[in-house]
């Protein structure tokens, strides 16, 4: 599946793109813009990390519209959180799948 090109938040339409360039350094998978209401992914990174990635950003991007700049989460609290929730989620798809609503009737 391709890195999808926008996800709303709280009524926001937020573009997300693909771009290795704008990284500020080797280290950065990602970064969230938000006066541009933009997201960014290295997508020379494997496809594991770049989801791992998103979902980290989706973090940054949903306080920037919540919540206040000295309330936010820590850098390192957005990245257990977003860690530990890919984690659970990719190994369990069945529990993701009911989270989203996406779960299969069974007759």
């Amino acid at each position: 599946m391709k890195l999808p090109d926008k996800v709303r938040i709280q009524g926001a339409d937020w573009e997300i793109r693909a771009d290795h360039e704008q990284m500020d350094t080797d280290d950065t998978y990602g970064q969230s813009q938000e006066v541009h209401l933009r997201i960014l992914i290295d997508d020379t990174r494997p496809i594991d990390r770049q989801r791992a990635c998103l979902l980290h950003e989706l973090f940054h991007a949903y306080q920037s519209m919540n919540v206040a700049p000295k309330q936010r989460l820590t850098e390192a609290q957005v990245k257990f959180i977003a860690a530990s929730l890919f984690q659970i989620l990719s190994d369990n798809p069945d529990v993701a799948r009911f989270i989203c609503g996406l779960e299969k009737e069974v007759p």
